[in-house]
């Protein structure tokens, strides 16, 4: 999400286990957002594992 920046912002990204969900995930953390994800199924724990993991910058939440 180049030229987005969502710093102090919070952001709720449902379907984040896949596909496009996962992407707008993806690319809120990334413009500085504090994010929660949301999505039916267990895939979700371990998709917010590896997006906790890859991006999280000091200071940014992200929730479960």
């Amino acid at each position: 999400m180049s030229g987005f920046n969502f710093t102090g912002r919070k952001v709720l990204v449902t379907g984040a286990s896949r596909g496009i969900g996962l992407g707008v995930a993806e690319g809120v953390l990334e413009a500085g957002a504090d994010m929660t994800i949301l999505s039916s199924g267990q895939a979700i724990i371990e998709v917010a594992a590896d997006l906790s993991e890859k991006i999280r910058p000091p200071g940014h939440r992200s929730g479960l």
